[in-house]
């Protein structure tokens, strides 16, 4: 989704290597429709994917 919107590929290495635990919770979480914590961690990588990519 985040190629059909213009954006460049995601970089969730962070969330794989120093915040899979938070990655996970906001995964349950999601289960239970509270999706703020998943809206967090997406604004964060979307903004780390972009300054990566020198677009932000």
């Amino acid at each position: 989704m985040a190629l059909q919107a213009g954006l460049p590929p995601l970089d969730f290495s962070e969330f794989v290597a120093e915040r899979k635990e938070e990655y996970f919770l906001a995964v349950r979480k999601g289960l239970d429709k509270d999706y703020q914590p998943m809206e967090k961690i997406f604004s964060e990588v979307i903004f780390l994917t972009l300054k990566l990519y020198g677009g932000g």
